[in-house]
């Protein structure tokens, strides 16, 4: 059971997977109707998580979560919005799921909330 502090509140969101992965898509955090708050993309290479970091920026896509290590499976990753107001993860180096109780307090650094994080409004 993950939870997330928003403000004086905490949340706890659903993970769901379709693969090894630790999780595929979360559901249960912010003000979204449809209650989706992220999907999540891997991809093979660090590089490509810089790049796409850098042209996210470059073209003015709300960046609602930096750049950080997740201490569940270790996946360098940052957030970003979509049109419809619900958020992608992009991010590499994830170990698969493990399959067992592990509990995790924070991140291993990074993944801090920026315009809108965790699917708040800004």
């Amino acid at each position: 059971e993950y939870k997330i502090r928003m403000g004086n509140r905490i949340v706890t969101p659903v993970f769901m997977h379709c693969n090894d992965r630790d999780h595929t898509i979360a559901f249960g955090v912010g003000p979204q109707k449809r209650r989706l708050n992220h999907i999540m993309l891997e991809v093979d290479n660090l590089d490509d998580v810089g790049l796409t970091h850098d042209l996210i920026r470059k073209h003015h896509v709300p960046v609602t979560i930096t750049p950080g290590k997740h201490s569940n499976d270790h996946m360098y990753s940052f957030y970003f919005r979509n049109p419809s107001g619900w958020m992608f993860e992009y991010g590499f180096g994830g170990r698969p799921a493990t399959y067992q109780s592990e509990y995790y307090i924070e991140d291993v650094y990074g993944h801090q909330p920026e315009s809108g994080g965790f699917g708040d409004s800004d």
